[in-house]
């Protein structure tokens, strides 16, 4: 049972780096991609999404400008 585990764990880290190394082949591709991401078994932090009030959308698309909370 514990070689089937790490047979597997191995397996999916191999197969994880082929994965992002394929994402970031893409041309129109936004950010870069790490293997933790393509990866089941590794832990993954939850991404914190900034809070910010609703007059950011005004600023946004009505003024065309980039806040300041947002960078």
């Amino acid at each position: 049972m514990l070689m089937e585990k790490a047979r597997s764990g191995a397996n999916w880290e191999m197969l994880s780096w082929v994965l992002s190394n394929v994402a970031n082949m893409n041309p129109y591709r936004t950010r870069e991609f790490s293997p933790s991401e393509f990866n089941p078994l590794t832990k993954q932090r939850p991404v914190e999404i900034p809070k910010v009030p609703v007059s950011v959308l005004k600023t946004v698309f009505i003024d065309g400008k980039v806040p300041e909370c947002v960078r």
